[in-house]
């Protein structure tokens, strides 16, 4: 996420600590923040909102 943050548009926040700890691995684009979100949905039931900051927020 880190990655995606720095090179991004909208910048990624985790809402639950939990999903820190998720490790994953995979061949991203630094710019395919969305690629990125749907293969974290598909693998790990993982969903994304815009929170009122404007920015994506990850959650289970």
């Amino acid at each position: 996420m880190e990655e995606f943050n720095r090179y991004g548009g909208t910048p990624l926040r985790v809402s639950d600590a939990a999903l820190g700890d998720l490790r994953v691995s995979g061949v991203f684009r630094s710019n395919d923040s969305t690629g990125f979100i749907e293969a974290l949905g598909a693998l790990h039931g993982i969903s994304a909102h815009a929170n009122a900051a404007g920015e994506t927020e990850l959650r289970r």
